[in-house]
């Protein structure tokens, strides 16, 4: 919390699956702090990838009422408004969501918005959308791809699963990267191991006696 931190996705389509993951880890942080979400978006920004929805934000237990949505008419002014607003009083969060590498968010801009942070107490997120390998100040830097659900090849005759996705760390500032798997429970609004691979019976304290004289 109080930094900078960046997830990007190979796709103008994993565009879904990357905004699903940012709206659940600010679930995670709005159930721990107060004050509102600020999610600054480019001019034409929900083009391919779509606009929050309400709905949606609500089901991975964000709730609307907190969130502010701005639209700015330029990068430029989409990364005033984030600097802003992690010193703002009444904001835990800001989420900068944007396509590709904007050459106005290069390595200095994104280490100003880390200091802005950082002394403004509030967690801010960049969103790039097909967005490649870019100089970044940002303390992590997740890769985020979208998980079949269930892990199933076949998905015509099952039921919708949980969102899932594959996320790889591939900057991390305060330890080592590494990639994982994992789905979002609605019903516990926090992040959980993939369906496939739970356990169908859960491993019990004690094993089975051994028959007498076998040893």
């Amino acid at each position: 919390c109080g930094t900078l931190h960046e997830a990007t996705s190979a796709e103008s389509r994993s565009g879904g699956a990357l905004t699903g993951f940012a709206a659940a880890l600010l679930s995670c942080l709005a159930a721990r702090r107060a004050g509102a979400v600020l999610w600054v978006t480019e001019p034409d920004g929900g083009r391919e990838a779509g606009a929050p929805d309400a709905e949606g934000l609500a089901r991975f237990g964000l709730d609307p009422a907190r969130v502010v949505l701005v639209r700015a008419r330029c990068v430029a002014e989409m990364l005033w408004a984030v600097e802003e607003g992690v010193q703002a009083k009444g904001v835990c969060a800001v989420v900068a969501e944007m396509r590709g590498a904007p050459r106005a968010l290069d390595l200095t801009a994104s280490r100003r918005l880390l200091l802005r942070a950082e002394a403004g107490g509030a967690t801010a997120f960049l969103l790039r959308h097909a967005g490649g390998a870019a100089p970044t100040a940002a303390v992590t830097r997740f890769r985020i791809a979208a998980r079949l659900s269930g892990g199933r090849e076949d998905r015509r005759l099952a039921p919708l699963g949980r969102p899932g996705w594959r996320v790889e760390l591939q900057r991390n500032r305060d330890g080592r990267p590494g990639t994982v798997e994992l789905e979002w429970d609605h019903a516990m609004r926090s992040f959980a191991a993939p369906a496939d691979r739970e356990p169908v019976v859960p491993r019990t304290g004690d094993g089975p006696a051994g028959a007498p004289g076998t040893g």
